[in-house]
């Protein structure tokens, strides 16, 4: 019984967290990037960085969305000049979809204005609660992606 109220306090922590999170930090960055891209454009770019190519169905199924609803968002990236398609040469139904330079530059350049914003919202923070931040995202890091998607 013990472990099952740890797992339920721990679910209702993380369940806080997120939307603290999201208004603390994620929330200030969407509207900066706002005219350029939504948060599902955002995601679907992440998703890209992450291997050279995908088909509609792998990004889609990584998304959790309908290849239907992946279509306007990777029109909306394609006419930013994010993303490519391309027809797969052996299957000319499959459409393969990668990430441009102008899009590698764009998530690089996102990531850098995360950290600076990320960096001006701590420095108000004094030592010992930076270092305790510190150490609780390196457990946190290191805890969370040893959980299955």
């Amino acid at each position: 019984m013990e472990i099952e109220n740890k797992k339920n306090g721990i679910a209702g922590m993380i369940s806080q967290l997120m939307p603290l999170f999201a208004r603390k930090f994620m929330r200030p960055l969407e509207l900066h990037t706002r005219n350029i891209t939504s948060p599902l454009h955002m995601h679907a770019l992440i998703i890209l960085s992450e291997k050279e190519v995908f088909t509609m169905t792998e990004l889609s199924n990584e998304m959790y969305i309908s290849k239907q609803q992946m279509t306007p968002i990777i029109d909306k990236l394609v006419d930013n000049g994010f993303v490519q398609r391309e027809h797969d040469n052996i299957d000319r139904r499959s459409i393969k979809i990668s990430l441009t330079s102008a899009g590698l530059r764009f998530l690089d350049d996102t990531n850098k204005d995360t950290a600076t914003m990320i960096k001006s919202k701590i420095e108000k923070l004094d030592t010992d609660d930076l270092n305790s931040l510190h150490l609780a995202l390196d457990d946190l890091q290191r805890i969370i992606s040893k959980i299955p998607t």
